[in-house]
């Protein structure tokens, strides 16, 4: 039964919300869904967002933005159904097909003579998961795939979660991809203390600051702090 709390003449009470409820079956519906779609081969897509390098204006990284093609619901975005996927361990999976699409995409481009670097998104979840090192691992030895040719990306948020376990996870993951990237940056709340033990070779400033950096020089002033602050530290910036 969903429960609200309100308070009346200073006493507490839980009374029935009906679209608690509503929202409830609306996410089972969802996640009962996309457990089909993850046993299908035609519903989870990837499409990629390009990197470039502004000194020599080339495309050098693609980001992989996974998209669910549902049956009814038409085209959905990441922010639709991953939150709720992170909930539970079927953001393992969703992220295994991912970096298996992706991987499979890259030894096509490999055949057809672009090397590119590709980077991955993992979650809060799979950042706390002691195996995701072993089980991404199996994937990229599957395909043979060359190290340089991932980069796993995880927010802010996700690492400070359980930052020494981040932290020893991100270590493992290096030796499988070329790099780390923290993405989001500036709008958790991390310790620089920590940002400086991470070893994390890229940092990718929040698009609310890049939006609004022509809007007065505090703005400005903020990323060009970011963008000083990861210089200092060896890590290149994406904006």
């Amino acid at each position: 039964m969903a429960l609200k709390e309100c308070n009346i003449a200073g006493e507490t009470f839980s009374v029935f919300d009906p679209v608690w409820d509503s929202d409830q079956r609306e996410r089972y519906r969802l996640l009962r869904d996309l457990r089909q779609a993850i046993d299908r081969d035609d519903e989870l897509l990837l499409h990629y967002q390009p990197k470039v390098d502004l000194r020599n204006v080339g495309c050098i990284v693609v980001e992989a933005l996974l998209l669910w093609q549902h049956p009814t619901r038409g085209m959905v975005p990441p922010a639709s159904f991953i939150p709720a996927t992170e909930q539970t361990t079927m953001i393992h999976e969703v992220t295994e097909r991912g970096v298996t699409m992706g991987l499979e995409r890259l030894v096509r481009w490999g055949l057809e003579g672009r090397i590119l670097t590709m980077s991955v998104n993992l979650s809060a979840r799979d950042l706390a998961d002691l195996n995701i090192a072993e089980r991404i691992g199996n994937i990229v030895k599957f395909y043979s795939s060359r190290p340089t040719h991932l980069e796993f990306e995880m927010t802010e948020t996700a690492i400070m979660e359980n930052p020494r376990l981040a932290a020893n996870n991100i270590d493992r993951l290096k030796a499988l991809g070329d790099s780390v990237a923290i993405d989001d940056f500036g709008t958790g709340h991390s310790s620089l203390a920590y940002l400086a033990e991470m070893p994390c070779y890229t940092l990718k400033i929040d698009r609310a600051f890049v939006d609004s950096i022509n809007d007065g020089t505090r703005n400005r002033s903020i990323v060009r702090a970011a963008i000083g602050l990861a210089h200092a530290l060896g890590m290149t910036v994406v904006a």
